[in-house]
């Protein structure tokens, strides 16, 4: 009979603080982006991960985590449209149809990115991007708040 209440109260008993709940996702941070010899933007990451229920666990990881910023390169519809010949937009009088092509421009841009692996396997379990508006440190860490929340658990 004692055995039986030890063991019940110790399945409804509360589990230690430090003892990981059951199906905790544990994370190592493989690369960080921009970061300073004094870790703040690591720091910042964990913190957000922790926020988030995420767990730093290198030694056996759920996920390795790699985050990124690199520059990008998309073409956009030229609105300004100056001169006249092939590929420049002529709506109206000679040409017609033909002068009605549209003229692409290259824009430069930056994009912050995480790649998630689970732990043993080679290829991503999932990946994002999101633009970065400016080049400063606080759109930095508005596009890396966006993909920690976007990040699913495994």
């Amino acid at each position: 009979m004692k055995s039986a209440l030890l063991a019940l109260l110790l399945a409804v008993a509360p589990a230690p603080l430090t003892a990981a709940p059951p199906g905790a996702v544990r994370y190592a941070l493989d690369c960080v982006p921009g970061d300073d010899a004094a870790g703040a933007l690591s720091d910042w990451l964990r913190a957000r991960l922790a926020l988030r229920g995420f767990d730093e666990d290198a030694r056996a990881p759920t996920l390795r985590l790699c985050f990124r910023v690199r520059a990008t390169e998309r073409l956009a519809a030229d609105d300004v449209h100056l001169g006249v010949g092939f590929g420049h937009r002529w709506q109206h009088g000679f040409g017609g149809a033909f002068w009605d092509l549209p003229v692409y421009r290259v824009v430069a841009g930056r994009e912050a990115g995480l790649v998630a692996t689970r732990a043993g396997e080679t290829a991503p379990y999932w990946e994002d991007r999101a633009p970065l508006a400016r080049g400063d440190r606080a759109a930095l860490e508005a596009a890396l708040r966006a993909l920690i929340d976007r990040l699913p658990a495994p």
